[in-house]
């Protein structure tokens, strides 16, 4: 169950906040119950084997940190890190060396658990950050590891930053709980509206062999929507639902797609796990402090491979993640950004690579991307549009059309306009609440479609 289902938006969760915030029992402890018993219960929902695996790997992992601080040796921090590492690993690639027949034949696959790329990597933030953070204990740590707000698709807190909202005890405002409020149903509206929306007429675009010119790029900038709209709105929702609770989780995306160089969309671009990636990789190697280019480039190597492995075990992503490496070396050596900026191409340089490295990230296999790259290009014998490509276009032109304008800051500018008025404040109101009924409609209507990055 996915804080994005209508089954935690319409029964789970306005259950959860009443238990939360109920009059009777009120202490910090009793709140802290709830969030563990919630966390534990919903992945239990969803991976009923798979939560002992949680429940080993918070229980190990505490417990290798507390003989590291009782003996104050940092070698079982160090243990603690590489078992998490491995299994991480094993789950990520066993199923690779299934496909290639080491195992005989014995097992077909292995079903990767549900946000363990997500819980590895806070369980790794617990174990570095609690050397200096040690007033948190094992319901703290447990609490930050399988919070039901992030364990699927983030954002990535680390344990240093969650766990004040996680040991003080939080009161209810009206102004917190509205902007809450607000912020799950517009990540509601990404996800249901458009996200949803465009995730079949991508299916359909990547499935075909013989698509057009057009198509390939309806296809490919759909992708790039679908997949911004459902990470971003599904962080929304995070970010909503864990204002109620008291918690301040970090942003996940400032208008990515408004970027002018790589360099920038990544700091625009899952900005939480970026920030871990530096904190936890790049500036223990040494980040751009060091004393040669060299060693800056592997820095930055290292940052990327571990971008790629963790994204899966497919090839693609090692060359999705290759070739952000690359340009972000060109860009930080040569002039390249500057140039293009010099010239007003650097938005459209930019989003000309972020469409074909999601065409990388969203294929199979090299041959697939490879085959859907051709057909945007036109270096294949596929036409260069269809009779049929118009009338696919226009089901999904709206979603196509929302995606696009809300990628911008004209969301934002328009919702600054609209609440300066106070009779338009009050129609902005009732939107949202009608926006949010729409949404539900849609949803039960279309049934439930887990989050992209779920998977991850």
């Amino acid at each position: 169950m996915s804080i994005t289902s209508i089954s935690f938006i319409g029964v789970f969760f306005p259950f959860l906040l009443i238990l939360y915030y109920n009059p009777f029992f009120k202490s910090n402890g009793f709140r802290k119950f709830i969030l563990l018993l919630a966390s534990f219960g919903l992945y239990a929902f969803c991976e009923p084997v798979y939560v002992l695996l949680l429940f080993a790997i918070i229980i190990i992992n505490y417990s290798l940190v507390q003989v590291a601080e009782k003996i104050q040796r940092n070698l079982f921090r160090i243990v603690a890190v590489i078992l998490d590492v491995c299994v991480l690993l094993f789950f990520k690639y066993i199923n690779a060396f299934l496909a290639i027949g080491l195992l005989n034949g014995k097992i077909s696959s292995i079903v990767f658990p549900i946000g363990l790329s997500y819980y590895i990597f806070k369980t790794i933030s617990y174990v570095v950050d609690s050397k200096e953070h040690k007033e948190g204990n094992i319901v703290d740590a447990a609490i930050y590891i399988a919070n039901f707000l992030t364990i699927v698709s983030g954002p990535l807190s680390t344990y240093a930053d969650e766990l004040k909202s996680i040991r003080e005890r939080n009161s209810f405002s009206l102004s917190t709980a509205y902007n809450g409020l607000e912020r799950i149903i517009t990540g509601f509206a990404k996800k249901i509206i458009i996200a949803d929306s465009l995730g079949v007429l991508v299916t359909q675009c990547f499935a075909s062999s013989d698509m057009s010119f057009v198509m390939a790029w309806v296809g490919a900038i759909a992708y790039s929507l679908q997949l911004f709209f459902d990470f971003s709105g599904y962080t929304d929702m995070a970010l909503g639902i864990g204002l109620l609770f008291g918690f301040s989780l970090p942003e996940n995306f400032n208008y990515p797609y408004m970027a002018k160089s790589i360099s920038e969309f990544w700091k625009r671009w899952h900005m939480s796990l970026t920030k871990w990636f530096t904190k936890y990789i790049y500036i223990p190697l040494g980040g751009s402090r060091v004393n040669t280019a060299a060693r800056h480039i592997f820095n930055l190597f290292a940052v990327w491979l571990v971008t790629g492995i963790w994204h899966g075990s497919s090839i693609t992503f090692i060359i999705w993640a290759m070739m952000y490496f690359v340009l972000q070396l060109l860009e930080k050596y040569t002039k390249l950004a500057e140039y293009v900026n010099r010239i007003h191409l650097g938005h459209l340089y930019t989003m000309l690579v972020v469409v074909i490295g999601w065409v990388i990230f969203k294929s199979e296999n090299v041959s697939a991307g490879i085959t859907y790259l051709k057909s945007m290009f036109l270096l294949n014998s596929n036409p260069f549009v269809s009779s049929g490509d118009m009338l696919i276009v226009s089901k999904y032109i709206i979603p196509l059309v929302l995606g696009i304008a809300f990628s911008t800051t004209l969301g934002s500018k328009l919702k600054k306009a609209i609440i300066k008025n106070g009779f338009f404040s009050c129609l902005y109101h009732i939107g949202m609440i009608i926006l949010l009924i729409i949404c539900i409609i849609i949803s039960a209507s279309k049934g439930y479609m887990a989050p992209l990055y779920a998977g991850f």
